[in-house]
């Protein structure tokens, strides 16, 4: 082999070995040096296991650190000029379960906008959904709003027969009223959920109001409603106590609430003690007796 071919492939292998090693040195130098700063920032986190329907509060989150060039779309981050960020989530419902560690995002919160979930998600433990249909007059004029407590009243008509159409008398002609249901929270008023009402447009009195019941709750305003007429009657913000027990009044009925009746009721047993008369009811037969005074 020629001398000088020789020369120039032990020259390449020397300048390939030199070249290699410069370049090896370059890259440990690259991997034992201080890394490039990052940017961060601070996003919110769950401090906790966060059930499906449960409120947010603050006390279930955490801000954490956060490279700034990974903050995704729907995570809420801190604004560092912000002492006392106005956070939008909390009292917010959870839509879906989120885990100890992981981002808070707009995404896992339930909008009241959501009318129908969000009335399945507030409920609380054990409790129903029920509408009912209402008007102005029944519904204190349109003025009952989502998250008001009412009370729910029937009136019906009382339909007696044998025995029973007779011992009412006294009580009952015809027409009676009572509390089906006491303190019952309202979730939504048609499909609103909020108590928002737009400036451009003139409140509507709702035409189904849903109530926040218990299972015998609905069972019973099932009933009431194929019975009578069912009205609201709004309470006091903030009394949502019910009646305690032993101070209920006396029947609601067409007898107690008409003078008229009660005063013909009185004329009669006037006439009966003038009269010496003793009523006696026997089934669907009733017999007046005279009785003749003692000499």
């Amino acid at each position: 082999m020629n001398k000088n071919v020789v020369l120039i492939i032990l020259g390449a292998v020397f300048a390939s070995v030199i070249v290699a090693l410069i370049v090896q040195s370059g890259m440990k130098k690259d991997d034992d040096g201080a890394a490039a700063p990052v940017d961060m920032t601070r996003i919110l986190v769950a401090n906790k296991h966060i059930a499906i329907g449960k409120r947010l509060t603050e006390e279930d989150t955490e801000w954490k650190k956060w490279p700034k060039d990974g903050v995704f779309t729907g995570a809420i981050e801190k604004d560092p000029e912000k002492e006392d960020q106005d956070i939008d989530v909390y009292d917010q419902i959870v839509r879906r379960v989120i885990e100890k560690g992981e981002p808070v995002t707009k995404n896992a919160i339930l909008e009241e906008s959501q009318s129908g979930s969000f009335v399945a998600a507030s409920l609380g433990e054990h409790m129903r959904g029920y509408s009912i249909r209402v008007r102005a007059e029944s519904s204190v004029g349109g003025l009952v709003r989502p998250g008001d407590f009412v009370d729910v009243i029937v009136t019906y008509t009382v339909r007696l027969r044998g025995e029973l159409q007779d011992a009412a008398e006294g009580t009952v002609i015809r027409d009676a009223s009572q509390v089906v249901l006491e303190s019952v929270r309202v979730l939504a008023v048609d499909q609103r959920t909020e108590d928002k009402v737009d400036s451009d447009k003139t409140a509507k009195p709702g035409k189904t109001v849903t109530l926040e019941v218990t299972r015998e709750g609905a069972e019973t305003l099932a009933l009431a409603s194929q019975m009578g007429d069912l009205s609201l009657a709004l309470r006091k913000l903030g009394d949502t106590a019910p009646t305690p027990q032993g101070k209920k009044e006396q029947l609601t009925t067409d007898v107690f609430i008409s003078d008229v009746v009660r005063e013909l009721q009185k004329k009669q047993q006037r006439q009966s003690v003038e009269t010496g008369t003793i009523r006696i009811y026997n089934g669907r037969n009733v017999q007046d007796i005279t009785v003749r005074s003692s000499p």
